[in-house]
């Protein structure tokens, strides 16, 4: 059950952004930080008791690029910055493993870098697995690259090698030219 993976540490963001938009930037991240402590049962109590909650839920808007717009709803930012608050959510908890589903999917071409970015300091702290199709992208934020084809490994390898394997090249990358 979905409870039951994120009390195992492991954390997610949707291909579909997922956030509650008529709450504020802050109190998406604050619920699912409150969700992730001890005090998940306390859903009814007065959110102004929970400071140890909206400070987690500031300091992780601050490293998300949010920080200045806590207190807009979720439905006032673009969706490059609704795919920066879902990471922001799933961050919440701090999980050992984050599991990104298509981060950059929609995001206009000035909000790739931001999310490559932040992928990129989450990835400091965090493990993180990545569903990806934007090629540029898995290459150049991954260590690691596994291609699945018809539910089968065919490749397992750094991203240069990954490249180059001819069942890649047959499979998904049709001739596949970086930038």
């Amino acid at each position: 059950a979905p409870h039951e993976t994120a009390a195992m540490g492991v954390h997610r963001s949707y291909q579909i952004t997922n956030v509650f938009p008529n709450s504020t930037v802050l109190e998406n991240v604050r619920v699912a930080a409150q969700a992730a402590g001890p005090d998940a049962a306390t859903a009814w109590r007065n959110a102004g008791q929970l400071d140890r909650y909206r400070e987690e839920a500031a300091s992780i808007l601050a490293r998300v690029g949010l920080g200045e717009r806590a207190h807009e709803p979720a439905s006032a930012l673009s969706h490059g910055a609704k795919r920066s608050l879902e990471i922001g959510v799933a961050l919440a908890g701090d999980p050992d493993l984050l599991l990104l589903d298509e981060p950059t999917a929609g995001v206009s071409s000035e909000s790739v870098d931001r999310v490559v970015d932040l992928i990129e300091d989450v990835a400091t702290d965090h493990a993180v697995l990545l569903v990806e199709h934007n090629m540029d992208i898995v290459m150049e934020v991954s260590d690691r690259v596994v291609v699945l084809n018809q539910g089968a490994v065919i490749a397992d390898d750094e991203p240069a090698a990954v490249r180059d394997d001819p069942a890649v090249q047959k499979a998904y990358l049709g001739g596949y030219e970086p930038g």
